[in-house]
């Protein structure tokens, strides 16, 4: 899913671009109307990578050269990443170093850990699908 630059103009309602400038599409992750009630927080005074823009499912977001996909997610309020195969539930993160395959993504056409994946400019993301195989 190609993704998409939403820039708001003071006043108007956005208007969807293409992503145009780096610059442009950190304002328009900014001003996306994401759902982060509930969304964890990062630990402010840390020292983090550069400011840049990832895709999540068509969707631009906010994240930090380096930080782990997982916590980039749950800093947008995206913890839904996958369903169990069997019972159907939402699954995210949980252990956070690896072990468990719980918080699988998919990156450039691969299943990975989205705590094992490092966030890099312009990397584009999918969380699995809802219904089917997980």
């Amino acid at each position: 899913m190609p993704c998409v630059c939403f820039i708001a103009s003071p006043g108007d309602r956005p208007s969807v671009t293409g992503v145009v400038d780096r610059q442009a599409a950190i304002l328009a992750a900014r001003s996306y109307p994401a759902a982060t009630t509930g969304a964890a927080v990062r630990i402010t005074g840390e020292q983090r990578g550069a400011r840049v823009v990832i895709c999540v499912d068509g969707r631009l977001i906010e994240a930090h050269e380096g930080e782990m996909v997982a916590a980039a997610l749950m800093a947008a309020g995206i913890y839904r990443l996958r369903q169990s195969p069997n019972a159907g539930t939402a699954r995210g993160a949980f252990c956070l170093m690896g072990v468990c395959q719980e918080c699988v993504i998919q990156v450039a056409g691969e299943l990975r850990q989205s705590c094992m994946v490092s966030v890099v400019a312009g990397l584009e993301v999918e969380t699995l699908p809802t219904t089917g195989e997980a």
